[in-house]
């Protein structure tokens, strides 16, 4: 019996383990069926997708370069185009929206006030902020009091991880960084990318003209910036560099345009190096009259937003004496179009390149046929060409800008130097560029397919008459601007900087025809000239050339008026039957298809005659349509009207192929008789 029994013991294990074997079997068999199930479904999304893609851009490969709604099969053609630039357009939007982060804005806002607009003690009695800085002096306590402060105010600057993070997983996201962290750390999450550091250009002396009265004095001349006069000599132990030794770009100011990279000096992580480190600059004279431009710069990474910043604070000096204080706080995001995280991003991305590749053959196509400057002699054509040329710079952008993130990012793994963000930052700022054209001229494409009614034709028509008419009047208008630009220098250049150059004092013109006008600051410059060169130019401009740009308007717009031609639109014809052509198809299908009641009381008569069936149903629809107490008379004029439309839709459809089936009876014939 025992033997029994320790045989029967091994099978019943053996049986339960054969049980729990088939239930994991049939919960794995579960899964997979449900896998399988939710892979279907997503693979006939999208292939349903890519399949109305695809059938869109194969119908709307030929171009039409005039929009007409005429006719119902014109309008049906129309209508496909313009879905399929919907399309493309809103992919192309999606696609330059992407690349910008709402959190950018925040988080670049925050850390600029934190910096720039924090008050400090130059005195016992005085507070400024670095707006306010005036001469070396201030500069080093801006840098003591507020920049190294902020520095030595960071995450894991407690030493104690665990005291600022509450989940051990936060942490794990410095870990790849060199050396360590706990320096490293400003505010919250925000990384260096290597230690600060002090960049100065500076000008060789002796290269002006001295006043020979006053050589005792001053017996060296250090002249304003200029490339020629930069020094490129060994100073206090600091050798010059070039900007691309040194990765970065020219510095445009709001005096010079810098070309060099000069000399740097490299800051550390702990205040108390760096507070020293300071004053031995500031006791060695590192900034003197040679001095012409100052930068502190740093660069920040931000582990949870992924968003890359790069800080500079300029402060450049003048020849006479004085400073003027500038900066600029540059987010970047670290993603690509090529790698966003964003699934949805991602996959618009692809299908808009997808677009503009196939835009781009049906262009060159069209190019071709019709010849390069025929091509271009319509807007639509220029606008497509000038988008995809954009579209094509805008993914070079991104392609350079990915490959120097991940390397700059790479680099920090390995080394504990300064990497600079400013190519980053200058191709980011290319790319959103080019995004906002190709933006602004997706939407004037989109002019070309709202020819919906008469008035929508005459509008594009005066804007097409008028601009053929604009050359003179826009020549007369740039004149008068340039003169009032180059007056407005002279006369307030030295006291007003709205004033200061031509650029700015364009742009300064251009604002007060938009209605932005300071002449409280004007005013005190030089009151006279300032009534008199107000007063000329509102009457000059608003009163005259503004009215005459009215009066052409005016004028072409009722010459196109009257003389333009128009038939009546088709779009909501077309439209309509549109819609009417899946619901009779979704009718029909249901006719053919009876309810049948299971008990049989309401079950269809099969034995009934169909022409009496049809008779009845007309019947009953004269009789659903025509009460009783209206007379012939009164209800027949209607249907009749109601029939000549149908007649002329009819004749619409059907014209073309009885002109084609026509043309064919006639060759036939002609044919025959030559047979004979």
């Amino acid at each position: 019996m025992s033997e029994t029994n320790q045989e029967e013991q091994p099978r019943t294990h053996k049986r339960k383990k054969s049980g729990t074997n088939e239930e994991t079997r049939k919960k794995t068999r579960k899964k997979i069926n449900k896998r399988a199930i939710v892979i279907k479904v997503l693979g006939i999304i999208w292939n349903c997708t890519f399949g109305v893609l695809f059938y869109l851009i194969k119908k709307t490969q030929k171009k039409n370069l005039v929009v007409r709604y005429y006719s119902i099969r014109e309008t049906r053609v129309n209508l496909l185009q313009f879905c399929m630039y919907l399309i493309s357009m809103i992919l192309a939007l999606m696609v330059c929206q992407g690349n910008r982060y709402t959190s950018m804005y925040y988080s670049n806002d925050a850390m600029c006030h934190r910096l720039a607009k924090t008050h400090f003690n130059v005195n016992a009695s005085e507070r400024i902020t670095y707006k306010d800085v005036n001469s070396y002096k201030t500069f080093y306590i801006f840098i003591k009091e507020v920049v190294l402060s902020q520095m030595n105010f960071g995450d894991f600057q407690p030493k104690d991880r665990a005291s600022v993070f509450t989940s051990p997983s936060d942490t794990t996201q410095f870990d790849a960084l060199f050396g360590d962290v706990s320096n490293r750390t400003v505010l919250h999450g925000n990384v260096f990318l290597g230690p600060p550091r002090l960049r100065q250009v500076r000008v060789l002396p002796e290269e002006c003209e001295k006043n020979s009265e006053f050589s005792e004095y001053y017996n060296l001349c250090f002249p304003a910036y200029s490339w020629r006069v930069e020094d490129k000599r060994e100073y206090k132990g600091a050798k010059w560099m070039s900007n691309y030794e040194r990765a970065t770009v020219p510095i445009w100011t709001e005096v010079e345009l810098y070309y060099g990279s000069g000399y740097t000096y490299d800051l550390t992580y702990n205040y108390d190096t760096n507070m020293q480190l300071i004053e031995n600059l500031a006791a060695s004279h590192w900034l003197n009259r040679g001095t012409r431009l100052v930068i502190l710069e740093y660069s920040f990474f931000h582990v949870n937003t992924n968003i890359l910043q790069a800080v500079r604070f300029m402060l450049e000096y003048l020849p006479s004496g004085g400073c003027i204080s500038s900066y600029n706080c540059r987010p970047i995001r670290r993603a690509s179009l090529f790698n966003d995280p964003n699934m949805v991003s991602f996959v618009c991305c692809y299908l808009y390149i997808s677009c503009v590749v196939l835009n781009t053959r049906r262009e060159f196509r069209l190019m071709l046929k019709m010849g390069f400057f025929k091509y271009l002699s319509f807007w639509v054509n220029f606008c497509d060409l000038f988008v995809l040329v954009l579209t094509y710079l805008l993914l070079i952008c991104h392609g350079l800008h990915q490959y120097y993130v991940e390397r700059a990012l790479e680099r920090v793994k390995v080394e504990d130097t300064f990497i600079s963000l400013e190519t980053f930052a200058h191709i980011n700022l290319i790319a959103n560029n080019l995004a906002g054209f190709i933006t602004l001229f997706l939407w004037i494409r989109l002019m070309h397919f709202i020819v919906f009614n008469r008035s929508m034709m005459i509008f594009l028509l005066v804007i097409r008459r008028s601009a053929r008419e604009m050359h003179g009047f826009f020549f007369l208008f740039f004149a008068v601007f340039l003169a009032y630009a180059q007056c407005g220098i002279i006369l307030f250049g030295n006291k007003n900087r709205y004033f200061r150059n031509l650029l700015i004092s364009m742009w300064t013109m251009a604002r007060w025809i938009a209605g932005d006008f300071k002449y409280t600051d004007l005013k005190k410059s030089n009151p006279t000239w300032a009534a008199i060169y107000y007063v000329s130019f509102v009457s000059y401009v608003y009163i005259g050339l503004l009215q005459a740009f009215l009066v052409i308007i005016n004028t072409t717009y009722d010459e196109v008026k009257s003389g333009v031609q128009t038939r009546p639109s088709q779009l909501w014809a077309t439209i309509t039957l549109l819609f009417k052509k899946p619901y009779y198809w979704i009718r029909r299908k249901m006719m053919e298809n009876p309810d049948v009641d299971a008990q049989g009381a309401f079950q269809s008569d099969h034995r009934i005659d169909p022409k009496l069936a049809a008779v009845l149903a007309s019947q009953r629809h004269m009789a659903q349509r025509n009460t009783p107490n209206l007379m012939p008379t009164e209800y027949l004029p209607g249907r009749l009207k109601r029939q000549r439309k149908r007649m002329d839709i009819l004749e619409e459809i059907a014209a073309e192929q009885l002109i084609r089936i026509k043309s064919y009876e006639q060759k036939l014939i002609e044919k025959l008789k030559e047979y004979n």
